[in-house]
């Protein structure tokens, strides 16, 4: 009898693209994929940190495994994802042997990567398919992990990212989302250098592919050729989501952002002005270190300004290991709350205008 799989995921999208990969190696081992965590020989929770409540969501999971051991001795546990992090010689936002300690009920460590983007993977939507393009990021913003879980950016090749759409489309495909932590600084990296414009132009030529989306893009790296290329293919979809997390320009410097307030509404008013229809959609982080009532209100006047159709607000947290965790976390929790709620109340009656 085959044994069975399951996998929790947490976190975004590049999660899930990476856990449909350890599905595709899971299943070409012989494993069939399990109803529920409790059917299962074999779980992987695949984790995140960008977030204290979905890093607390792994650490949590120990009374489930506890019970699963007590029904199954010999069932097996792996944690992957960006608590472990990459195998490189940068330094760990938390050691292995940290882990360990935390996490004693947990069999194995899988290194991010460990399952590489060269296997198969089993997605669960035939015709909406999650696509890596890139992995990994340069930009150090002072509060992210990202670049000490996922290492530095690299871009896959152009034709590799192709060869796989090509073989999606054969199955059913209609729709892609290209991924990256950064996806329109893509291809940077290779030898000769790409651009992100490029890559979405052999993409677009790809027959029956109905719909091109991406996520994540950085407003500094929002050039005007890649507007002109969005604008010139009607395949790629019209919302763009572009990070502002701060409408104030002290707290954006702190952050290490890389633009000013004035810099990102003129991005957004040369989007507007050159891609009709398009929708803009934004991630804000209330309560940095440091924020004041009066650089808060500067993110309240940015938004009603720019009037966002979409947006994903944070509480923010520090994160072990970046710059910021050494900042004094002097917003108290309960006015991270007010903001937010604030904001959240803001954009949901700009919605229903």
């Amino acid at each position: 009898m085959n044994q069975k799989y399951f996998i929790l995921t947490y976190g975004c999208q590049m999660n899930k693209a990476d856990s449909e990969r350890i599905a595709g190696k899971l299943e070409s081992d012989g494993f069939v994929k399990a109803k529920n965590s409790g059917e299962a020989d074999f779980i992987v929770l695949n984790s995140c940190v960008v977030r204290q409540a979905a890093e607390d969501s792994v650490f949590g999971f120990a009374k489930k495994a506890q019970a699963l051991r007590e029904i199954k001795p010999d069932i097996k546990i792996v944690v992957t994802g960006c608590l472990v992090g990459v195998e490189s010689d940068r330094p760990k936002r938390i050691s292995l042997p940290q882990l360990r300690k935390k996490l004693p009920w947990v069999n194995d460590f899988w290194p991010i990567g460990k399952v590489g983007l060269e296997v198969s993977p089993k997605r669960e939507a035939k015709k909406n398919a999650l696509v890596p393009i890139s992995s990994g990021c340069n930009n150090f913003c002072t509060y992210c992990v990202v670049p000490y879980t996922r290492g530095q950016e690299k871009s896959r090749c152009p034709e590799e990212i192709i060869c796989e759409i090509e073989t999606l489309v054969k199955n059913g495909a209609e729709e892609v989302l290209l991924l990256g932590q950064n996806v329109n600084s893509y291809g940077k990296d290779l030898k000769p250098p790409k651009s992100f414009a490029e890559l979405l132009e052999a993409v677009h030529s790809i027959g029956k592919i109905k719909k091109i989306k991406f996520l994540t893009a950085h407003p500094k790296d929002m050039s005007d050729k890649l507007i002109k290329t969005i604008a010139e293919l009607p395949k790629i979809d019209r919302y763009l989501h572009f990070p502002i997390q701060s409408g104030d320009d002290e707290i954006l410097r702190k952050m290490n952002r890389g633009y000013t307030v004035k810099d990102y509404q003129k991005l957004v008013e040369k989007i507007r002005t050159r891609i009709p229809g398009v929708e803009i959609g934004t991630d804000l982080i209330v309560g940095f270190p440091g924020e004041t009532r009066e650089q808060f209100e500067n993110t309240v006047k940015v938004i009603k300004e720019i009037k966002f159709d979409n947006a994903f607000i944070a509480m923010y947290s520090p994160r072990q290991g970046t710059p910021a965790a050494n900042f004094a976390d002097d917003v108290p929790q309960t006015e991270k709350r007010r903001r937010h709620k604030i904001l959240l109340e803001l954009l949901r009656k700009q919605k229903l205008k």
